[in-house]
């Protein structure tokens, strides 16, 4: 087992081919920023070409899943037009990246996950949860529609 501390995942490989991506912000219920969502395309360009894997388990730290969009970096993305359209696009890939891995992405979900947490599940091929699973898009809560495309898909 392999692991990266200092990240916003931790990328462990087990026995066989599965490898784990956990989200690690337990103390901000996963919630994603800007590191987080350009860490996730990364890890999963890595891996998608990565022809020692068969299969992607996403998981979160911690008593949730994910929280969705970090709240506390959202005031920063009004400073002006491009930053904002620049996040989006970066999450938009983040979460594409999920959706398009060559292997299949399975979420295992506990907890909350909302907005981008179900996002995130959404974008996977297959999603397991646990009976403490809880699936909400809150971005209604706070004036803001769902997705970053994913409710397309």
């Amino acid at each position: 087992v392999s692991g990266q501390t200092e990240e916003r995942f931790l990328l462990e490989r087990h026995a066989g081919r599965v490898a784990h991506l956990v989200m690690n912000r337990p103390e901000k219920l996963n919630s994603m920023d800007r590191p987080f969502v350009d860490q996730l395309a990364e890890l999963m360009g890595q891996l998608s070409s990565d022809t020692e894997v068969n299969c992607v388990v996403i998981r979160g730290e911690g008593r949730a899943f994910s929280a969705g969009g970090d709240i506390a970096a959202f005031p920063a993305l009004t400073e002006s037009r491009e930053r904002a359209e620049e996040h989006v696009g970066a999450v938009f890939a983040a979460f594409h990246s999920v959706q398009e891995c060559a292997v299949p992405v399975i979420a295992a979900v506990h907890g909350i996950a909302h907005g981008g947490g179900l996002e995130i599940t959404m974008a996977c091929d297959m999603a397991i949860a646990s009976s403490s699973a809880r699936f909400a898009f809150r971005e209604v809560d706070h004036g803001l529609m769902p997705g970053f495309g994913i409710t397309r898909a």
